[in-house]
């Protein structure tokens, strides 16, 4: 009896009392899918009585980075101003919560970007990242020692000659 009873309250409590309450606070969700810019969500703690939410965007805050996050990532969620038709993620969960890497990344800006302190030459360039077709050469020596080969990057596999083979 005391169970069916504290049964009924709860569900009072959800059904009419939680809509009228502001979402305050920081949510875990999991992305269920992505579409465009936003991402559906569904609530990682059923017992909160959280709803799924559609059409989430992720607001990372780094100006000009954009993400496209995996199916089952784990991401923190907030409300704009406490209103509950405002969310947006806010963060997404560390290494120790798989997966944690996103499909693609992107980092955009109108000048220079700065990459560990320096400066690049051109926006272009992107100092020390690695692009599709850069040769690169692995080990601490030079050849021959060192492996060498070509970055590509997509669904190719490629294999890396040691130099001077």
């Amino acid at each position: 009896m005391r169970d069916r009873l504290f049964d009924a309250v709860r569900s009072v409590i959800r059904e009419f009392v939680m809509p009228l309450v502001s979402p305050r606070g920081i949510y875990e969700y999991a992305v269920f899918s992505q579409s465009g810019n936003g991402y559906d969500l569904q609530p990682t703690d059923l017992t909160l009585g959280l709803p799924p939410l559609p059409d989430v965007v992720f607001k990372p805050g780094i100006p000009g980075l954009t993400s496209s996050l995996q199916t089952g990532t784990l991401v923190y969620v907030s409300f704009v101003n406490a209103d509950q038709s405002k969310p947006f993620i806010l963060a997404v969960a560390g290494p120790q919560d798989a997966p944690f890497v996103p499909s693609t990344m992107t980092l955009d800006s109108t000048g220079r970007i700065h990459v560990g302190g320096t400066e690049t030459a051109d926006p272009a360039t992107f100092g020390r990242f690695l692009r599709s077709g850069d040769s690169v050469t692995i080990g601490t020596g030079s050849a021959p020692t060192g492996a060498t080969g070509t970055i590509v990057f997509g669904p190719i596999i490629t294999t890396m000659s040691k130099a001077g083979s």
